[in-house]
């Protein structure tokens, strides 16, 4: 009896351990997929904190934004804090960027590498875009939001900042307004 329930757990470690295993090269096979639709290049134009351009070595020039990043809009507290700490990492470097969806406005959302430092995550680590929901929540980009909210680092430091997307909103409905008077007028 001892020996077969020895014998038991046995072979149920061994198929805990096969299934990790097969789990663990799965995610290899997904992670060199990725690494296949990177493309690289240089930044040739930091737009804001969370947009900019890049020239791949072909000579074609890419319009993209950080994939699960908003960045203060023109305008708003903190957009040139934002566009300077982005410029200063990577304008003028060789980066790697990869594709992950396309948003409304139609622009390339993708995670941006200089060298192995994931940048999207960081330029929300330390306060210069809020972690952006609408792609999708992210438990790193959370996590990091947090950190940057609890050490009030960057935009975290006004104690109470407006996010992009309520901004745009709310810029949107006023510039409406403004519209609909000036047609009234005439």
């Amino acid at each position: 009896m001892a020996r077969t329930f020895v014998a038991f757990c046995a072979i149920l470690s061994l198929a805990s351990f096969v299934s990790a295993q097969d789990r663990y090269e799965e995610h290899r096979e997904r992670e060199r997929e990725r690494e296949r639709h990177f493309l690289n290049g240089r930044v040739v134009q930091v737009i804001d904190g969370d947009t900019c351009i890049i020239e791949d070595r072909d000579g074609r020039r890419h319009r993209i934004c950080l994939y699960g990043v908003d960045a203060p809009e023109n305008g708003q507290p903190y957009w040139k804090e934002a566009r300077e700490a982005l410029y200063r990492r990577i304008y003028n470097k060789e980066v790697r960027f990869a594709q992950v969806e396309t948003d409304s406005e139609g622009r390339a959302c993708c995670n941006l590498y200089l060298g192995e430092r994931p940048l999207n995550v960081e330029m929300v680590r330390e306060g210069f875009g809020w972690h952006h929901t609408e792609h999708e929540p992210i438990r790193e980009f959370a996590e990091a939001e947090r950190v940057a909210r609890e050490r009030h680092l960057g935009l975290w430091a006004d104690r109470h900042p407006v996010e992009p997307w309520k901004w745009r909103k709310e810029h949107r409905e006023a510039r409406r307004e403004h519209e609909y008077e000036r047609e009234r007028e005439r």
